[in-house]
């Protein structure tokens, strides 16, 4: 199945290089990269048109709830990644993911476990371990259990039956999603 990634761009010229970097060393790459910018007033753009395989949107709306909706619908994949501009994949994350996908047909979406950095000296990443496990977000529920939109891949259909990725809300969109996906698909 083929996977289209978004990443959502706002001023992100300091790390879009090397996020869009860690998505084309994809061991399992995507077939479609779309990077929605969202009004940026410093060099982003340049670093990214600077990448081929890369497609760049302007973002309808401000904010990134609104360039994930958009940029997702521009996909025509049956999987969808988003991805923040500061954020780094692993090179088998969605090679990982998509197997969960295809053992698990009713799933909605396949999500993995993060390791955060907050300096490039301190970036030390372990070697991703497939150990599966049901999850549901209610387990946690009201906390966010999910650190991240980063750390999922989804399935086009589930999204489209929950009417795609929510914009009502500017701070809690992800968690919404995942809690809309979890109450319709198992």
């Amino acid at each position: 199945m083929d996977i289209g990634v978004v990443i959502p761009l706002y001023n992100g010229s300091r790390y879009i290089g090397r996020t869009i970097e860690s998505v084309l060393s994809q061991s399992y790459p995507p077939s479609q990269i779309i990077v929605v910018d969202d009004f940026s007033e410093d060099n982003s753009l340049d670093v990214v048109k600077s990448f081929e395989k890369v497609t760049v949107y302007k973002n309808t709306a401000k904010g990134t709830q609104f360039a994930r909706k958009f940029g997702w619908q521009q996909l025509d994949t049956p999987l969808v990644a988003f991805l923040d501009q500061d954020d780094i994949w692993y090179p088998t994350h969605l090679s990982l993911l998509h197997s969960l996908l295809e053992k698990f047909p009713d799933c909605p979406a396949a999500i993995a476990s993060c390791v955060h950095f907050y300096s490039e000296s301190n970036l030390v990443t372990p070697t991703p371990v497939l150990n599966y496990q049901q999850f549901s977000p209610w387990s946690s529920f009201p906390s966010n259990s999910i650190s991240t939109a980063s750390a999922g891949l989804i399935r086009s259909s589930a999204l489209t039956s929950i009417g795609g990725w929510s914009t009502q809300f500017t701070r809690c969109v992800d968690f919404y999603t995942w809690l809309r996906l979890s109450s319709e698909h198992p």
